[in-house]
């Protein structure tokens, strides 16, 4: 009888147990919550033919069994994800059990919280001034992911801001160390910048993007670039130092060497700002002649014309933030033409938000947006040879756009094609056996093609578009 007594009482205890009240235990009633919010409920609060139905405002937003973290099942609300606005917010949980035939509710429970993800960060009457903190021996890395794209559109199409099917030509992730290894008395730093190898990896297989071309890169392929930035973010000078084997190292033949020059940090400006604030931006990005490297003291453009945008102050990734938006257009008129001519692109559009963490005083999280077009003219020919076209495959490409390591850009195939600069950079590789200098350029003008032989029909046009996202976000 003893031994039944204690099985009944294990089997009450499993009842127990699985009839936990159903209850939202965090957030509790009346805090304030900001970015993702975890809904937590009693692990065994649902039973095994049931489901949460999740009301956020007095709306319906998804029916789900909330996957069981420790002691508690835990759903995850993303605030700014679904474009809450800050204020008070109503979440109700519906528990409903399924009885065969439908579903019935069995309990509900809701609570009335505060969504602060912007309005609990003050904001000075004069604005905010935003500086970068450069302490000695403090490291920062970022993981960047980027992605390539490419589409074919009509002229119409491109005009219209038409988005088309897109066909993906490449996707990379990459680890970036930025290290602040001094620092001056006027608030300048000197930072370096080396990619780093994946977690638990001692090397990188990578296939430049450009020519197909495969290599392996050890951790001492991967060489630092030093930048002397303004508290700012403004380039003062840059340089790469020159590595050289040690005598009698087994290094001889091809040398690997993978520079890290793509993802210059954001530019602010020098002025106080507020939210609605807007100003000509100092916008840089990468231009690069890796056959020059020695004698480099700049690894930046400035790109002119770029509107800044102060939106919002608001919470990312637990820190409290300046939300900054860059963008550019190039449009029509003589610039157009020159760019057309000189490097294939008929139109080119940047555009950057960025996160600037207040309390740690360093982009906590940027995201970059490319689109390139080029425009391409056909001859439809009703007799004779088709004639050759001006511009001989110069252009926008993979390799150029790159923003993880690569060879650096590619010039023209249409005959003749010269290196030019990149209109967007990444890490590049140095490659070279002995005697024979490394790669660069980016995007290079073809040649012209020959003329064409014979009666030529109208001109088919078709804008090629490429389109370059790359994150940018600080590891914890």
């Amino acid at each position: 009888m003893r031994s039944l007594g204690i099985t009944l009482l294990f089997a009450l205890a499993a009842v127990a147990s699985a009839q936990a009240p159903f209850t939202i235990v965090r957030p509790a009633d009346g805090s304030k919550v900001r970015e993702k919010v975890n809904i937590l409920f009693p692990k065994n609060s649902v039973p095994s033919t049931g489901y949460i139905a999740i009301y956020v405002g007095g709306k319906f937003v998804e029916a789900v069994v909330p996957p069981v973290e420790g002691d508690y099942l835990k759903y995850v609300l993303d605030t700014k994800g679904k474009k809450i606005a800050d204020g008070k917010l109503n979440i109700k949980a519906v528990l409903y059990a399924d009885t065969g035939e439908r579903s019935r509710i069995i309990d509900t429970s809701e609570i009335d919280v505060e969504v602060a993800n912007s309005s609990s960060i003050a904001v000075p009457e004069n604005g905010l001034t935003l500086r970068y903190r450069f302490t000695p021996g403090a490291q920062y890395v970022y993981k960047l992911e980027q992605k390539i794209g490419t589409s074919n559109l009509t002229e119409n199409q491109a005009k219209g801001g038409a988005r088309v099917a897109e066909l993906p030509v490449d996707f990379e992730t990459l680890r970036l160390l930025y290290a602040v290894d001094n620092a001056y008395s006027n608030g300048d730093g000197l930072v370096r910048v080396q990619a780093l190898m994946p977690k638990g990896k001692d090397k990188i297989i990578f296939t430049d993007p450009g020519d197909g071309e495969t290599n392996v890169y050890n951790d001492y392929d991967m060489h630092s670039v030093y930048s002397r930035l303004s508290s700012t973010g403004a380039e003062v000078f840059s340089s790469v130092p020159r590595y050289f084997p040690m005598e009698g190292s087994s290094q001889g033949g091809t040398v690997l060497n993978l520079y890290a020059f793509g993802f210059p940090l954001p530019v602010f400006p020098s002025k106080a700002v507020k939210p609605g604030s807007f100003w000509n931006a100092p916008f840089q990005i990468p231009n690069v002649d890796i056959n020059k490297r020695d004698e480099l003291k700049s690894f930046v453009q400035r790109i002119p014309n770029v509107r800044g945008d102060f939106e919002k102050v608001e919470w990312e990734m637990g820190h409290p933030c300046a939300k900054i938006k860059h963008s550019y257009e190039m449009g029509g008129g003589a610039t157009a033409a020159m760019m057309q001519r000189f490097t294939g692109m008929s139109a080119a559009k940047i555009e950057e938000t960025i996160w600037f963490a207040l309390d740690k005083r360093i982009p906590i999280k940027i995201q970059r947006e490319f689109t390139i077009d080029r425009r391409e003219e056909t001859q439809a020919a009703d007799t004779g040879m088709q004639g050759g076209g001006e511009m001989g495959g110069g252009g926008p490409t993979a390799a150029g756009a790159s923003g993880g390591p690569r060879r650096g850009g590619v010039s023209g195939s249409g005959g003749g094609g010269s290196a030019g600069n990149d209109f967007i950079q990444g890490p590049v590789r140095a490659g070279a056996s002995s005697g024979n200098p490394p790669q660069g350029g980016g995007l290079g003008r073809g040649g012209r093609g020959g003329e064409g032989c014979g009666a030529g029909g109208g001109a088919n046009v078709t804008i090629v578009r490429m389109r370059i996202q790359q994150i940018l976000t600080l590891e914890k």
